[in-house]
């Protein structure tokens, strides 16, 4: 089946981005065609302006039927950067513009002016904007991650990711700033490293052209970096620099930036860097919580050097030395400090002290949801990143701005655009109410840069027109009037009806489940193209951001760890309820746009989400009733059970004296047994029984002293080199989300169920590991299943109870749980 099942191997949507964007018209062009007058005053150097006098100048041969001058001016007051100011008539218009930038905007301002009116006579009007968003930091919709599986750098090969209609259409919607994944080591050498390899000039010389045709759209480009980088523990770097080593987490060691030594290499390379690439626009850096970095991502009080300082100087330390790096060479470019922290959880006391002390000119950015609460069907929940469909920035997220005003440091927001997690395989989600409450809550906040979208949800269209619309928003009016102005762009005499689909789009993407799991796992992003397995195949879900294993598992359980079934298939049916009734009223529009292709996709893409949210529904309630179907088998399983020892006492059980013989006897009772048990297939261990030997370890699970709990212990022979850890799996076969347990034999807990008390021990042999498990929070129905591992050598070597049938990499927030893996505890 999986040789059926190739990826397309030509991405055609990048034909369409390499069209010239097509203006929106309400009038019937002229057949005279005039050449534009558009005059520049007051500045000379318009190199970097042509792109966008290009744009001006093509939209008025295709719509303009008069003359029309246009005159563009530099401000001669002291406005915030890209400040325009549009003054119009019925015969002419006037931009002027806060430099260059202004200018552009002003430009832009003017054709989408146009495009909104119902004629080319513009009304006597004057008005001024200003960003309270100075950057509007975006991606390439198709370039490589640069991370594994595929693993590619766009740095190293030939393929134009910014052709430049796509830039137009970027810089026509405000964003300024574009992300490219980098490490620094791969870029420029330092007295540490020695001279830049080979591949890193070729990085280089490609950045270089990107840098330079990119800036001619007025937009800068960032690095996005995970700096510093915490390399192998046998990297040459810390070999020769011991310095440098820190804190050792899964075979890798933590830059421990706590000397002169680590700083100056900080420093060169963030000089070497810019020095390298002229109009290099900064670094976007994941300080701390995307994997390790230094010993303040991991526990500084095991390094000799950071466990002299205050938590917060380790990460204050690296950013001054970076900052110096890049003043040396390119003092405007930005330094963005990305505190990845997507958890659920309150935030830390620790990150909100670090805002005090902040060196000059670092930007701080946080994660706008994460630790928001979101109420449904009267419950509380709290979620972490990735929601659209939260209209408000999490509670977290508004002390941490308040904290940094405090402070005087300088705040942005990392915040999902066009989608999200929730459903990433659509080029957006047409939702931009939401985006409005969102924008008006960060402006109150005085955030002044956003990171609009992760590697998905930055594709051309209403929500990034949306987002550069509100960067210049004053919010002097109402959200409903904003969608108005919104949709008068692009659906003309439609606007008001459109406006009030939008807002119905808008209320049902609220009901979204409350879950990160169900996000990363759920069937909303290609539920249409799982698999619905009747029979149990005890085969996890695929993560929504990756490709493999191509086709889909049965392991629904995965996608509900905050939420329960029925509240999902609650939350789904009034999604895809509400969402379908805006559908329709929005299908209704497509006779009044026949031959419109945009618009047409725009309604297309509405009824691809409302069968997307119909078949996430479906798929839950299909789980759910075989679920049922599951536990009325177990019931069966223990009628069985009891039937088997009443039959073994009694023979006449089951003796039909017509049939002459019986009708059930212990065999056959057997046999059923095996049958109606899910996994009767795997291993199993009789709770009590005692030792079970695996190599390198040995475990054995008895009746806890506490009523309805287990008692669990593991002996592991020795200290593994390296790395050590052990993980354990404990679920009741698909019925709750399974129970996990991540140490390692340093006494360190990386994950840890509610339902497990768990004691450490260091022992003369190795070590022990003791577990309390609460049996309560599982079905009595259905029987509990184990699986025990132990891992080492970068968790490619692994010892597992039962004997792994398939070893597969970790999965977020399920650690090494696969249920194909799992063994069954049998009660006596």
């Amino acid at each position: 089946m999986n040789k059926l099942l190739l990826q397309p191997q030509e991405w055609h949507f990048k034909d369409e981005l390499r069209k010239s964007r097509i203006f929106h018209i309400s009038w019937l062009p002229s057949s005279v065609c005039l050449e534009p007058e558009i005059r520049c005053c007051r500045f000379h150097d318009s190199e970097l302006l042509q792109t966008a006098i290009q744009s001006l100048r093509r939209f008025m041969k295709e719509a303009i039927p008069f003359r029309f001058p246009v005159t563009l001016r530099l401000s001669r007051r002291q406005w915030i950067p890209e400040t325009y100011e549009l003054e119009t008539t019925p015969a002419s218009a006037q931009i002027t513009g806060a430099g260059p930038e202004g200018i552009r905007r002003g430009i832009y301002a003017l054709i989408r002016m146009w495009e909104s009116s119902p004629s080319p006579r513009l009304p006597e009007r004057k008005i001024r904007r200003s960003p309270w968003l100075k950057n509007r930091i975006s991606r390439c919709y198709f370039s490589p991650i640069n991370r594994p599986p595929a693993a590619r750098d766009e740095l190293l090969d030939d393929e134009d990711y910014y052709p430049e209609p796509y830039l137009d259409r970027l810089a026509a919607s405000g964003i300024n700033v574009l992300w490219i994944s980098a490490e620094l080591r791969k870029l420029c050498g330092t007295r540490f490293t020695g001279p830049p390899a080979p591949d890193a000039l070729r990085r280089i010389a490609k950045l270089r052209r990107i840098v330079e045709r990119c800036r001619h759209y007025g937009i800068r480009i960032f690095l996005q970096m995970n700096e510093p980088v915490a390399f192998p523990l046998d990297d040459p770097l810390y070999r020769d620099h011991p310095l440098f080593k820190g804190v050792e987490r899964f075979g890798r060691a933590c830059f421990c930036p706590s000397s002169p030594e680590a700083e100056a290499y900080l420093e060169e390379s963030c000089r070497n860097l810019f020095a390298s690439v002229e109009h290099l626009g900064g670094i976007l850096n994941i300080t701390l919580g995307e994997g390790l970095t230094t010993c303040a991502s991991a526990d500084p009080a095991e390094c000799p050097r950071c466990s002299r300082l205050p938590w917060k100087e380790i990460l204050h330390r690296t950013w001054r030395a970076m900052r110096r790096g890049m003043d040396a060479a390119a003092p405007d470019a930005e330094l963005v400090s990305w505190l990845y922290l997507p958890e659920a959880q309150e935030l830390d006391e620790r990150i909100l002290q670090l805002l005090e002390g902040v060196p000059e000119r670092v930007i701080v950015q946080l994660n706008c949801d994460s630790g928001g609460e979101i109420v449904q069907n009267g419950k509380r929940r709290r979620v972490g990143d990735y929601w659209l469909s939260m209209d408000q920035p999490s509670e977290n997220f508004i002390r941490f701005a308040q904290t940094a005003e405090r402070w005087g440091v300088p705040v942005s927001a990392k915040i999902q655009v066009g989608c999200s997690h929730e459903v990433a395989s659509v080029p957006f989600v047409p939702v931009p109410g939401l985006l409005y409450r969102k924008y008006r809550a960060l402006r109150k906040l005085k955030v002044s840069s956003v990171m609009q979208c992760w590697y998905f949800g930055n594709y051309p269209g209403l929500m990034n027109e949306a987002a550069g619309a509100l960067a210049f928003e004053p919010f002097d009016d109402t959200e409903e009037n904003f969608l108005l102005r919104l949709a008068r762009f692009e659906w003309g005499k439609h606007a008001a009806r459109v406006a009030g689909i939008w807002q119905i789009f808008g209320e049902a993407y609220r009901h979204y489940p409350a879950s990160n799991m169900f996000q990363y796992y759920g069937p909303v992003t290609d539920g249409i193209s799982w698999p619905l397995h009747f029979q149990v195949q005890n085969r996890g879900l695929t993560p929504t951001w990756l490709l493999e294993p191509e086709i889909n598992g049965d392991d629904i359980v995965e996608a509900l760890m905050e939420i329960p079934m029925k509240d999902a298939i609650m939350q789904m049916k009034k999604l895809s309820r509400l969402w379908h009734r805006g559908a329709v009223r929005f299908s209704a529009l497509r006779r009044s746009f026949a031959g419109n292709r945009d618009r047409l996709l725009d309604i297309g893409l509405a009824e691809a989400l409302d069968i997307l949210f119909d078949s996430a529904q479906n798929i839950l309630e299909f789980y759910q009733v075989r679920n049922r179907m599951i536990r009325i088998a177990g019931k069966e399983a223990a009628n069985t059970r009891r039937m088997l020892q009443l039959t073994e006492n009694d023979p006449r059980l089951g003796f039909h004296s017509e049939a002459e013989g019986y009708k059930f006897y212990p065999d056959k009772l057997r046999w059923r047994l095996h049958q109606l048990l899910p996994g009767n297939n795997r291993s199993a261990y009789r709770i009590g029984s005692g030792w079970v030997n695996v190599e390198t370890f040995r475990w054995r699970a008895d009746s806890g002293l506490r009523p309805n709990h287990l008692s669990l212990v593991v002996e592991l022979d020795g200290i593994l080199p390296g790395m050590d850890e052990f993980f354990v799996a404990l679920d009741d076969c698909g019925t709750t989300f399974p129970a996990l347990l991540h140490v390692s034999s340093r006494k360190i807990m990386f994950v840890k169920a509610a339902v497990f008390q768990c004691k450490l021990e260091s022992s003369a042999n190795g070590w022990k590991i003791f577990l309390d498990i609460a049996e309560s929070a599982y079905s009595k129905q259905r029987p509990l299943r184990i699986n025990l591992v132990r891992l080492t050598d970068l968790y490619e070597k692994r010892f597992s109870w039962p004997e792994a049938g398939i070893f597969l990499p970790g999965k977020l927030n399920l650690v090494f749980y696969q249920p194909a893996n799992m063994g069954i505890l049998v009660h006596n």
